[in-house]
């Protein structure tokens, strides 16, 4: 397991075979949305099938993670791979859900 950690958010990297969760907890803006953007794009190019993104402990998102969520899923799509956002009945879910991207990205 790895862990990276910023100013407001932390990511684990949990590989398991083809399959590699990555968990995020704390603040995704525009400070630190590359934080989860760069790992989640490093294991699609590495060759993932699978990267699950769990945001299930993430307390705030604005429009800029949101933008890398969509990007990240059509780096996914064009590579073959799939991209699982995980967010539950969190306060991300009513982000995606009010922006309209909720349905596009497939999101449990």
């Amino acid at each position: 397991m790895r862990r990276i950690d910023s100013d407001g958010v932390h990511v684990d990297l949990a590989p398991d075979r083809e399959r590699v969760t990555v968990r995020v907890a704390g603040e995704i803006d525009l400070a630190s949305v590359g934080e989860m953007e760069a790992p989640v794009l490093e294991l699609l190019d590495s060759g993932f099938a699978h990267v699950e993104l769990d945001l299930r402990r993430v307390t705030f998102m604005d429009s800029s993670g949101i933008r890398v969520l969509i990007s990240a899923h059509q780096h996914a799509e064009n590579r073959g791979a799939r991209l699982s956002i995980l967010v539950g009945a969190s306060r991300i879910r009513q982000t995606l859900e009010l922006s309209g991207a909720i349905d596009y990205l497939g999101v449990s």
